[in-house]
């Protein structure tokens, strides 16, 4: 930045477009409950779920892998 400091507008831009990525995944994590949190997930990011193995997405939601499959199982029921 300090050699050329016309990049500075665009660092700023990706640190603050990072920072909110990550404010709102905390407050999802506080307010949504996993099965929210599972398909706002889904909602928005579906081929991740295919790419994924599951105790990486069950650790990324806070749960158990058995928590994520019992999501799975009520989420398929209620359709």
């Amino acid at each position: 930045m300090q050699e050329d400091p016309k990049y500075e507008p665009v660092r700023s831009h990706v640190l603050m477009s990072m920072l909110s990525a990550s404010l709102e995944m905390i407050e999802d994590f506080i307010l949504l409950t996993p099965e929210e949190r599972y398909k706002k997930l889904i909602a928005e990011k579906f081929d991740i779920v295919n790419r994924v193995p599951d105790k990486y997405i069950a650790s990324m939601l806070g749960v158990t892998p058995v928590s994520l499959s019992r999501i799975r199982k009520r989420i398929i029921k209620a359709r």
